[in-house]
């Protein structure tokens, strides 16, 4: 009996041991999949950056995937791992639009720019306008508490905020690597 157990522990400990060096042997670049950061206008590019990572073009490592929201770290710090040194900008930036943690609607959680679009708006994300874009981009650092739905109030100054600091720090005119804008 002992024999047996020995046995299947080694094969299974082989068969996790194999699968882990095709996953690490295989291209470290993720499927990516939903909305492209160049679909979106420049400015709310600028605005996204300006709250979550100024320096993103200005550096190597993978940015505002390291620092989410407490909900959000799980998802996303997983995500940037998989996606490894080899990612383009424009793929992180495309990550982090479709897997945000956004807060909890009906008991449910949102994550990503489009989904929260549907749910808080009721619009495709392309159809939102400017300030409900803002209104979303201001949850970042606190989803539920910055909902704009259940605190419109708090919302509203927090994107009053980010317009101010995206006068302030972004150039959101001057496009970046063919898209986005520099912040500073």
């Amino acid at each position: 009996m002992k024999r047996i157990v020995a046995i299947i522990a080694a094969g299974l400990l082989l068969a996790v041991v194999f699968f882990a060096l095709i996953l690490w042997i295989q291209p470290r670049t993720p499927a990516v999949t939903g909305i492209s950061p160049r679909e979106l206008p420049e400015s709310w590019i600028c605005a996204v950056l300006v709250v979550r990572d100024t320096n993103f073009y200005e550096h190597r490592g993978r940015g505002f995937l390291d620092r989410s929201p407490e909900r959000g770290v799980g998802l996303l710090r997983s995500i940037s791992s998989l996606m490894g040194p080899r990612v383009s900008k424009e793929d992180e930036l495309r990550t982090f639009l479709n897997n945000a943690y956004l807060g909890t609607f009906g008991g449910h959680e949102i994550h990503g720019f489009p989904a929260a679009s549907r749910v808080l708006f009721k619009k495709e994300l392309r159809a939102l306008s400017g300030n409900e874009f803002l209104s979303l981009v201001a949850m970042l650092p606190q989803p539920n508490a910055l909902d704009p739905i259940r605190h419109p109030d708090r919302n509203a100054a927090r994107v009053i905020s980010i317009l101010e600091l995206m006068q302030t720090r972004c150039n959101c005119s001057a496009p970046r690597k063919g898209y986005g804008a520099p912040c500073s």
